[in-house]
């Protein structure tokens, strides 16, 4: 475990379904300064798994006209981060 201090930016598409969290999750979130746990993976068996917990800081929704709506957020780690292999 290491502790840790600093941001992480991430960004997608906006993709709303059974499965997948909507922005409005990440949103809320955002507003309510819910603690959330963060996993990321690249989902390959072996590569490395970073799990920490962390506050949205920011987020921004991009809706063009025409275009995949996307979004962006910066999450400021709270606490150690864990790094361990990905099964």
């Amino acid at each position: 475990l290491k502790e840790a201090s600093g941001s992480v930016s991430i960004e997608g598409f906006y993709a709303e379904d059974a499965t997948n969290n909507s922005v409005e999750t990440l949103e809320g979130a955002f507003a309510d300064k819910t603690l959330l746990s963060v996993e990321f993976t690249t989902g390959v068996s072996g590569d490395s798994l970073r799990s920490f917990s962390a506050y949205i800081s920011s987020i921004e929704i991009n809706a063009e006209a025409q275009q995949d709506v996307t979004f962006s957020a910066t999450l400021e780690i709270d606490g150690a981060v864990t790094i361990t292999t990905n099964a």
